[in-house]
């Protein structure tokens, strides 16, 4: 958010004015933001501000030296698979698509964006899925990680065809980041298109041996 991005620039700015040097790692940049945090740490160097590459390959590389330039990066082969994007423009057909996936044996991921439509959400599929989970950042902390230890035991890397099987998450951004979490559907609100990117990274995200 706007707050976290203006400590992270006068980070940069304080940084680079000791001649320090920085890696900024992220998994979903938008080409403004990328110029602020250049031209932050720039500003540290006493430099004027250098015209960034309007380059929009990924995943992508740029590099902040005596100019700044950008290098596209492979994708690891068995990394590499295409997302097919289908619109939902009705709750309903969104909650048919979880149930007919669900009911196909899927491992199934339903993500909204506040608090109040995924428990709305949650207590419409619990009506046909009484054991899906439902996970948001209101809980208690302690009921949070209890959350968190299921919801990763059964969509996490290590899971298993028969945990995974018929499962469904409704959950909010917290699923976003940080969780190493593998669906085989998942269904999103409209969102802005970099949290989108982030959401498709839970979608088919380790290659499963199982043939069922």
């Amino acid at each position: 958010d706007r707050y976290m991005l203006t400590l992270l620039k006068c980070l940069l700015t304080a940084h680079a004015q000791q001649g320090g040097s920085a890696i900024l790692l992220s998994a979903t940049l938008p080409a403004q933001l990328r110029a602020e945090l250049i031209a932050a740490f720039e500003r540290g160097r006493g430099i004027a501000p250098s015209k960034v590459p309007d380059d929009l390959r990924y995943p992508l590389l740029t590099h902040v030296g005596a100019e700044v330039s950008t290098h596209a990066c492979a994708t690891r082969p068995e990394l590499e698979r295409r997302v097919e994007v289908a619109f939902l423009h009705q709750e309903a057909a969104a909650l048919q698509q979880v149930l007919a996936a669900a009911a196909a044996g899927q491992a199934v991921c339903w993500i909204r964006n506040t608090v109040d439509d995924a428990r709305c959400a949650y207590a419409a599929i619990r009506a046909h899925i009484p054991n899906s989970l439902l996970f948001h950042s209101r809980f208690a902390m302690g009921d949070r990680l209890a959350i968190e230890a299921q919801v990763l035991q059964r969509f996490g890397k290590a899971s298993t065809f028969e945990q995974r099987q018929g499962q469904v998450l409704i959950a909010t951004q917290v699923v976003e980041q940080s969780l190493d979490l593998d669906f085989d559907c998942l269904i999103s609100d409209l969102a802005p298109i970099d949290l989108l990117i982030q959401r498709a990274g839970r979608l088919q995200r380790h290659q499963r041996t199982h043939t069922r």
